[in-house]
């Protein structure tokens, strides 16, 4: 945004523009010092959010809402809940009713891992 920011040709409308998206004129102190200490930037990705709540998530999503007959969505579901996962871990929801309340940890057993 601050680089859209810095494409507008007036001072006015760049306040005006600050002012709609609650930032201020001046970039932060921080990232003018030193940009490997700000805190977005310098931070990798997170791949175990972006695999499990992401991908996974928008797999299961398209897998129930799309790609599945009705009838397949329902034998899924049934095989899902009757998998035979490993004695710790615990049994995931039905994803017919509960998908969209899935955790991290829930994608992840469905993902396989």
């Amino acid at each position: 945004m601050r680089e859209d920011m810095e494409t507008i040709r007036t001072k006015g409308e760049k306040e005006k523009y600050c002012k709609k998206w609650g930032m201020s004129l001046e970039p932060p102190a921080l990232a003018q010092i030193s940009p490997a200490l700000d805190i977005l930037l310098s931070r990798p990705g997170d791949p175990a959010h972006s695999e499990y709540k992401g991908l996974s998530n928008l797999m299961h999503s398209l897998l129930l809402d799309s790609v599945l007959t009705t009838s397949a969505t329902r034998s899924y579901a049934a095989l899902l809940r009757s998998f035979p996962f490993p004695p710790t871990w615990p049994r995931v929801q039905g994803p017919l009713r509960y998908l969209k309340s899935y955790s991290l940890s829930e994608h992840a057993r469905c993902h396989g891992y």
